[in-house]
């Protein structure tokens, strides 16, 4: 490698003590949230549309959808993550909850297919599958996921039922490593450039 090589200096590179103190990554929805959610609901029902066939124009949430427009700036532009809290999910039924889900996600993104299944949204729960099985997917499991990322560009979850143990989520920023390894040995970054097969199957199968 040659000299050219520098790290990420803007906010995406970040450690845990940058943000340990600071709340701007948690928005607690408000009452008019709320109220704008249940009323975009009544609203898509009324018109017959359940998920995924409705986009962000047919899920109205005025002010609290500006509140996304910048956290969505915010992924992209800047840390890359949020923390929201406060919907009610035991008020909801899950087809609800599954209404909100993709409303609030539609205002954030694009939806893409995260599995061979083409689905675009799905449930983390174990199933007691056997996660030595190559076709089993993790969140499917008890088994503890390591670190990884996903092919999209953003990831959200949705906890509708807390876990009797576990179930912690961590997240860590990519420029942060990155930085580490242009630091450290330079001398990785070559092949890791390259890229990798994110689906098992195609290496193993």
């Amino acid at each position: 490698m040659d000299g050219s090589i520098s790290a990420v200096r803007d906010k995406s590179a970040w450690v845990a003590a940058d943000h340990q103190f600071n709340p701007a990554w948690l928005y607690r929805l408000t009452a008019q949230d709320l109220d704008e959610i249940d009323a975009a609901v009544a609203s898509v029902r009324s018109r017959g549309l359940v998920p995924p066939n409705f986009a962000a124009g047919d899920f109205a949430i005025p002010a609290f959808g500006r509140t996304l427009a910048r956290y969505a700036s915010e992924l992209e532009h800047g840390r890359g993550f949020f923390l929201l809290r406060g919907i009610p999910v035991g008020k909801y039924d899950l087809d609800t909850i599954k209404t909100v889900y993709w409303g609030v996600g539609v205002h954030l993104g694009v939806p893409v297919f995260q599995n061979t299944r083409g689905e675009l949204m799905t449930h983390v729960a174990d199933k007691g599958d056997d996660y030595g099985d190559i076709n089993t997917r993790l969140y499917t499991t008890a088994a503890a996921a390591n670190p990884h990322n996903d092919p999209s560009d953003v990831v959200g979850l949705l906890c509708v039922r807390e876990a009797a143990e576990g179930g912690r989520s961590m997240i860590a920023s990519a420029m942060s490593i990155y930085n580490r390894v242009v630091a450290e040995h330079p001398e990785y970054l070559p092949i890791l450039y390259k890229g990798f097969p994110h689906d098992l199957r195609c290496v193993y199968g």
